[in-house]
């Protein structure tokens, strides 16, 4: 087995006599929500790979590993190059637009919608975390306690966001995720967060993710590239929001919280710069930039 192109941690290559596999480790076991969309993009022919089952008809598999519960997935393998960060293009982003719009215009039965509703942890919680955190002895211990107050706004965020999730979505669109075949066309892979989403949020997102090098000012015209492919994909965007727009620039609580919990836990990420790296960025959006990042869609 060979490490596969997009996780050097959770993906390898198998070759057999059947042919070359993406063998993937989830972690945890995958839910019942994103196999239906990952079942209903496969048959509207979005560009992915095939979800294969076992022979019992299992989508992942339990293996047991030092104690630890892994689940495992298997893909064919897709032969190509993925997407590189801050590597940017019109037609890349272009793309991504129509491949987001497929998805989202899926129809999938309601149950695909049910995501387990997260609740944030709170004052308490945060703090128990910060404990917990220090008694590891854990760099950012102290970082987490001196964001508390915009930790505990974000929640207030969180909720409001959770309600407005109502369309399927893979909701993982980086990069890495979108492999460009060698007859160019562009695979998505990575289905194991799929689940519901606020559609226009995720455009926004998205379309700013695709639109500059990391640390660079977003470039307009590969804004209008990807909102171009998503309503060329079938899907409707007239301009956003202030309000939209301030809310797509919020970050990912759950996605903190998620490393939080796990680092301060018996199996720890293996990339300690994340959490610091994600602290960094738990602040509310400067107004003016809520302002020029919306005038990037106009």
């Amino acid at each position: 087995m060979a490490r596969g192109q997009t996780n050097p941690l959770g993906v390898f290559r198998l070759e057999t006599q059947h042919g070359s596999f993406a063998v993937k480790n989830l972690g945890a076991r995958l839910s019942a929500g994103a196999v239906l969309i990952e079942r209903a993009a496969h048959a509207a022919g979005v560009p992915m790979p095939e979800p294969l089952r076992s022979i019992t008809g299992e989508v992942c598999l339990r293996a047991p590993d030092a104690g630890r519960e892994l689940w495992i997935r298997i893909y064919p393998w897709i032969d190509g190059e993925p997407g590189r960060w801050g590597v940017c293009a019109e037609e890349a982003s272009h793309a991504v637009g129509v491949l987001m719009a497929r998805v989202h215009g899926l129809r999938v039965p309601p149950e695909a919608l049910e995501a387990v509703a997260w609740e944030p942890p709170g004052e308490t919680g945060w703090r128990e975390l910060a404990a917990a955190a220090r008694a590891r002895g854990l760099s950012w211990a102290e970082g987490l306690l001196e964001k508390l107050t915009v930790l505990l706004s974000l929640e207030d965020e969180a909720r409001a966001a959770a309600r407005r999730e109502v369309t399927p979505s893979q909701r993982d669109y980086h990069p890495p995720n979108i492999i460009q075949r060698v007859d160019g066309e562009r695979v998505l892979v990575d289905w194991d967060a799929a689940g519901p989403c606020d559609a226009r949020r995720e455009v926004i997102l998205f379309a700013l993710r695709w639109a500059g090098a990391i640390g660079a000012e977003p470039q307009r015209e590969l804004v209008q590239a990807l909102v171009r492919g998503y309503v060329a994909g079938g899907a409707a965007f007239p301009s956003p929001s202030l309000e939209e727009v301030r809310a797509a620039l919020l970050p990912n609580l759950w996605w903190l919280w998620f490393n939080v919990e796990r680092d301060v836990g018996s199996a720890p990420g293996a990339d300690d710069w994340l959490v610091p790296a994600l602290l960094s960025q738990v602040e509310l959006p400067d107004p003016a930039l809520v302002q020029r990042r919306r005038a990037l869609f106009l």
